[in-house]
C-alpha cells in the first residue's frame, strides 16, 4: 500500500489539527484553572477580611460596655463623699486603656476629651461637674464605631 501526495498532506493536515486542537483545549483548561485559583483566593480574602472586621466590632463592643461599666461605678461613688473610689479609679483607667487600643480615630478625640472631664471630676471629687455633652459624644463615637466596618 503506497500513499500518495494528497493523503500525506490530508494526514498532516489531520495530525495538525489533532494536535491544535489539543492544544487549544489545554490552554483553555490552564486559563480557567489560573482564573478559578484567582477568584477563590479572592474569595478566600474576602471571607476572611469579613471575619476580621466581624471580630473587631465585637471586640469594640465588648470594650467600650466595660468602658461604661467601669465609668458609670466611679462616678457613682463619686456620688458618695465618704466612699473610697480608688478600686473604681483603677478599673476606670484599665477600661480606658483597652479603649484605646481597640478604638477608631473619632473615639479616641471624644475619648481623649471625656478623660479631661473624669480627672476634673476626681479631682473635685464630685460627679456634678458639667460635661457639656462629653459622654454623649463618646457613646455616640462608640456606636459609629461599631457599626462602620473597620479599616482594614
Amino acid at each position: 500500500m503506497t500513499l500518495d501526495a494528497g493523503s500525506s498532506v490530508s494526514a498532516w493536515f489531520a495530525l495538525g489539527g489533532a494536535l491544535g486542537g489539543v492544544l487549544i483545549t489545554g490552554v483553555i483548561a490552564l486559563v480557567t484553572a489560573i482564573l478559578n485559583h484567582r477568584w477563590q483566593a479572592s474569595a478566600t480574602d474576602r471571607t476572611l477580611d469579613w471575619e476580621h472586621a466581624r471580630q473587631i466590632r465585637q471586640e469594640r463592643r465588648e470594650t467600650y460596655a466595660g468602658y461604661w461599666a467601669a465609668w458609670n461605678a466611679l462616678m457613682h461613688g463619686l456620688l458618695q463623699p465618704e466612699v473610697e473610689v480608688r478600686a473604681e479609679e483603677i478599673a476606670w483607667r484599665q477600661a480606658l486603656d483597652a479603649m484605646f487600643l481597640i478604638c477608631g480615630q473619632e473615639v479616641l478625640d471624644a475619648g481623649i476629651k471625656h478623660i479631661g472631664l473624669t480627672e476634673a471630676r476626681l479631682e473635685a471629687r464630685t460627679a456634678h461637674i458639667d460635661g457639656r455633652g462629653l459622654s454623649r459624644a463618646l457613646n455616640r463615637a462608640m456606636r459609629e464605631d461599631i457599626l462602620a466596618r473597620p479599616r482594614l
